[in-house]
């Protein structure tokens, strides 16, 4: 007691025998089956109450208890904060809010059932209680992902206002771990229960852990497209999402040749392929794809836009350049070439402007294998680097390729000959060889599904349209007759202003009239009033004559 804050005033005034039970055995003989909320606050026993639940813990929603977390325990034999946090987290709950009291020495713990947070109304009120470690320990227990499907008119962050419960609970945290400028990393299990590594303060980790999915429409393309003993070459891997996803649809034998020059996301892509140890079909490469073998400065981007490394200049707004590295550049047909490679299926490619000098560097490849190709086009990336969205797209027509836009209505590939497209990615397909989904007979169910999609949203635009010239109709004759009770109303306010001004000219010129008629009567009373004081004052002055004359005075 000697060693706690107020000990000193502790006294032992007696001491008696009480019986106890388990709270199981409460439960049990009350006949309840669930505790929404259990409070505990028995001076040092909190845990050993807890404990005396046994299994009916898991009947518990909600769970409050105070921990002392000095050195010393001031009651003998209570239990740490560490055994509190491990036993509840072992049986799937949260902490979600943590109450320091008694001069901090204690801390007052609230636990969630798991499976309860999403129907926390006050979570984001109690999230700032937690410690930075407690924070994050949360942010992995509610990672999860959406269903592998198509997101028809899928960009970056558009599901981010999404009204699901889980998506809303993990933008809650995020937004919390983003206030407080932690950057932290969390396991994440992805499709086919691969794992990688998010960091929650870039943008593609945000997106992930707060969506539950990137690139939707990539994913599901590649999913039909994929299969076992392809070679697959992915440019520009980043942190290795669609790596990992072909080292697993391509089985062991097939491969994956994964290209990533910046330190930092090579190192990333390194430990991401070390998580998933059952996946060895894939070979990691440090260096950069172009036209040319050289060595070229590359441009790092901030941790917050880590994706966005480039030989060129940044095309978006808001990126910063944390560091230059030297980076060795190759031609992807000298180095297959060295490799050994005999046909490349299906490439990937996101480097940031450089998409124009990397197709001429693969320009025998394209030519002899004819593979697939996913690719971004950026106009403003590309110029930054000395090509366009035109010069690029020409090159690929001209070898021969076929170009796919995602369909607005299905989220499919769409062939189009337009000459020009707007930023986004793209698909390119030589029609030599037989894919899913971009065959023409699939172009032909896809595009009789785009055209059903448009023209049934037309029929519902038309119906809504309808909808709205009736009503527009009806406010139309709502309008006419508002406008007509208003000009009856104005009309009866105007003549009933008339009368109003009629009657107080009338009232006004009966006034002036009783005016004259009082000035009248006053100035005669005032002529009267100056007659009787004239005729006074004579009166008075033949007096005074008359009084001088009896007393012998001159006048």
């Amino acid at each position: 007691m000697q060693k706690w804050i107020g000990g000193e005033d502790i006294q032992v005034e007696a001491t008696t025998t009480v019986p106890t039970i388990r709270l199981d055995t409460f439960l049990n003989q009350m006949q309840i089956d669930e505790i929404d909320y259990l409070k505990i606050d028995a001076q040092g026993s909190d845990f050993d109450v807890v404990l005396s639940l046994g299994d009916r813990l898991r009947d518990c929603r909600k769970v409050k208890l105070e921990v002392a977390i000095t050195p010393i325990q001031l009651y003998s034999g209570a239990a740490t904060k560490t055994e509190v946090i491990n036993y509840f987290t072992q049986h799937d709950f949260v902490l979600i809010r943590i109450d320091k009291q008694s001069h901090e020495q204690e801390e007052n713990f609230t636990f969630v059932r798991r499976d309860q947070l999403y129907i926390m109304s006050d979570l984001a009120e109690n999230l700032h209680t937690l410690e930075p470690e407690l924070l994050i320990d949360l942010a992995e227990k509610v990672e999860d992902y959406e269903p592998l499907e198509l997101v028809p008119g899928w960009h970056f962050d558009s599901g981010w206002e999404s009204q699901k419960t889980p998506v809303r609970l993990r933008r809650i945290i995020w937004d919390e771990i983003k206030q407080r400028s932690l950057e932290p990393r969390i396991s994440f299990t992805w499709y086919d229960n691969l794992k990688v590594f998010l960091y929650l303060g870039n943008d593609l980790s945000s997106q992930l852990f707060v969506e539950g999915r990137y690139d939707p429409n990539e994913f599901y393309f590649l999913d039909k497209l994929l299969s076992s003993g392809m070679t697959v070459v992915d440019l520009g891997a980043n942190e290795g999402l669609y790596t990992l996803f072909a080292a697993k649809h391509v089985g062991d034998s097939g491969v994956v040749l994964s290209f990533e020059p910046s330190l930092r996301e090579f190192q990333r892509l390194q430990d991401n392929l070390a998580l998933n140890e059952e996946i060895t079909n894939v070979k990691l490469l440090q260096i950069a794809l172009s036209n040319i073998s050289d060595t070229q400065l590359l441009k790092v981007a901030d941790d917050a836009h880590s994706g966005q490394n480039t030989l060129g200049d940044f095309a978006y707004e808001g990126i910063t350049c944390l560091s230059t590295e030297t980076v060795t550049v190759r031609r992807l047909d000298d180095v297959l070439e060295e490799l050994a490679v005999q046909c490349v299926d299906v490439i990937k490619i996101d480097v940031e402007g450089a998409e124009f000098l990397v197709f001429e560097g693969a320009k025998k490849t394209l030519e002899r294998d004819r593979p697939l190709i996913l690719f971004e086009l950026v106009d403003q990336a590309l110029q930054k680097q000395g090509s366009s969205t035109h010069d690029l797209l020409s090159y690929l027509r001209g070898l021969g390729y076929e170009i796919f836009g995602w369909g607005e209505f299905t989220g499919l590939p769409i062939k189009t000959t337009q000459e020009s497209l707007p930023d986004g990615n793209l698909v390119a397909a030589h029609p030599s060889r037989f894919w899913n989904l971009v065959n023409n007979a699939d172009q032909v169910r896809l595009l009789q599904a785009e055209l059903e999609k448009a023209q049934a949203i037309l029929e519902q635009t038309k119906d809504k349209l309808q909808v709205s010239q009736q009503e527009i109709v009806q406010l139309q004759s709502q309008m006419c007759e508002l406008r007509d009770t208003l000009q009856n109303e104005l009309q009866s306010t105007k003549d009933r202003f008339e009368e109003t001004k009629a009657g107080l000219q009338a009232e006004l010129q009966q006034n002036k009239e009783v005016k004259n008629q009082i000035q009248a009567v006053l100035e005669a009373q005032k002529n009267q009033i100056a007659a009787m004081e004239s005729s006074k004052f004579w009166q008075l002055r033949n007096q005074w004559i008359a009084l001088r004359k009896r007393l012998g005075l001159p006048e």
